[in-house]
């Protein structure tokens, strides 16, 4: 009985476990783009986030702080925070700003008296950050109307 020479058998076994090879390639990195999360996509997009105060008015009647703020970064921002800042240093609670910012977009918003316990001759600056990506921040001293 003769069997396969062995140049013929070389070859097989090196086509074959080159097909085991590949489809395993194949099904391994199917299985790990379906079931693992995206790398780090949060630090990406904290890295090219970027947002100033456009306008800032505080009415000394009324207390109350106007901004608009404008997203000039790559992504939208999130979970804004404003704090207001005193004169002396210190700092009122924060007070959470509803909604997101759009990639581009200028959006104003209105922060009253009754929210940050400003009062004119104490008022400083207000400082505005997003809590989803620590450091970006930014702070304004704002235009007194009144």
């Amino acid at each position: 009985m003769k069997g396969i020479s062995p140049l013929v058998a070389s070859v097989l076994l090196i086509a074959i476990t080159m097909s085991i090879a590949g489809i395993l390639a194949f099904w391994v990195s199917s299985y790990t783009t379906q079931t693992l999360p995206p790398l780090n996509r949060t630090v990406e997009e904290c890295r090219f986030s970027n947002f100033e105060i456009y306008s800032c008015i505080f009415n000394t009647t009324s207390s109350t702080i106007t901004f608009t703020l404008h997203n000039v970064g790559q992504y939208e921002i999130i979970n804004l925070t404003t704090y207001a800042v005193f004169a002396n240093g210190t700092i009122a609670p924060p007070v959470i700003l509803n909604g997101t910012l759009g990639t581009g977009e200028f959006k104003s918003y209105s922060v009253s008296n009754s929210t940050t316990g400003v009062s004119s001759a104490t008022f400083s600056k207000i400082i505005v950050s997003s809590l989803a990506c620590s450091g970006l921040s930014t702070d304004n001293s704002c235009t007194r109307r009144g």
